[in-house]
């Protein structure tokens, strides 16, 4: 005999012992089963504030690099813009960090992005190598996020 709970599982109800019996999950359904908290005990909702902040911090200032190198070259203000924003990014993150518990040396893949504001900015560069050196500050922040996390 099954039955369904509230999730819509089906579960099949053991042979009774006693006076009540649990009810035991079928294979490949979540009858029975707790639900893993999205937010991890040791973390937080801190931990996901401070990891919203590094992806934004991250796609806002890729953003305002790449603009300036393509679509935006002969303009200086945008030049200003991504720098100001890169180097803005550092103190921010890391004292954001801090104040929610984090390691600080989550702000250390933004010094790399605000020297790529600072030295890399080549308005002759090709998209392609442009977007490597893109992936590669995603993918120190990542690898960042990932050890701290």
């Amino acid at each position: 005999m099954s039955k369904t709970d509230s999730s819509g599982d089906t579960a099949v109800r053991a042979p009774s012992t006693g006076p009540r019996s649990e009810p035991v999950p079928l294979p490949g359904t979540t009858a029975g089963k707790r639900k893993q908290p999205l937010v991890p005990p040791q973390h937080g909702a801190w931990g996901f504030l401070v990891a919203a902040v590094l992806c934004a911090g991250t796609l806002v200032a890729s953003t305002l690099h790449v603009k300036s190198l393509i679509r935006e070259r002969r303009n200086p203000a945008y030049t200003r813009a991504a720098l100001v924003f890169a180097l803005a990014c550092i103190p921010a993150v890391a004292l954001l960090a801090l104040a929610t518990g984090q390691p600080w040396w989550l702000a250390v893949p933004f010094v790399a992005l605000a020297g790529r504001s600072v030295f890399g900015h080549q308005p002759t560069w090709r998209p392609g190598r442009i977007g490597m050196i893109e992936l590669t500050g995603f993918v120190l922040v990542a690898l960042t996020a990932l050890l701290a996390f």
